[in-house]
């Protein structure tokens, strides 16, 4: 009768083998996961405008969206990458942050939307990672406070 089972030396050729296939996907992995943070963060944001802008014409009064640190009230135009804020008056409707490794950055302290008729102009807002502005993404709002997701363009945006 023969012993089942496998020798030392079958599992480690075995074992080398398949940290050889996982060291050639750890690349690929980590462009996928930057991906899928990048996509999660832009479209939690992209949803918060189209939220400010249905909210003001619900409540008929203007809605802001601006960045927040403590996800209660706005702060500094520099705190985009710590979160943002979503508020009525002064009843905070909405916050979100990016996730972990994103930089947020705006062209506005922040997007006053009101209930009806037009903003004076368009706002920009970018999320970046550490791949910097070649996979940045931005969310443009126009004067009717309707957002857009796109690509940054190298010499047309910054990162945060």
């Amino acid at each position: 009768m023969q012993a089942m089972g496998a020798t030392l030396g079958e599992l480690l050729v075995t074992l080398a083998i398949l940290a050889l296939l996982l060291g050639m996907a750890a690349p690929g992995f980590t462009q996928w996961l930057l991906d899928a943070r990048m996509r999660g963060t832009a479209t939690e944001l992209l949803q918060a405008v189209w939220f400010s802008r249905q909210q003001a014409r619900l409540r008929g009064l203007p809605v802001t969206l601006c960045p927040s640190s403590d996800g209660l009230s706005c702060g500094s135009a520099e705190d985009w990458h710590t979160g943002w804020l979503v508020l009525a008056g002064e009843d905070a409707l909405l916050a979100g942050e990016p996730a972990a490794g994103l930089r947020a950055g705006a062209n506005r302290a922040a997007f006053v939307q009101p209930p009806f008729g037009q903003r004076a102009t368009n706002g920009t807002i970018i999320i970046c990672d550490r791949r910097g502005i070649s996979s940045a993404r931005i969310i443009v709002i126009s004067v009717t406070g309707r957002p857009r997701l796109d690509r940054a363009l190298p010499g047309v945006h910054a990162c945060p």
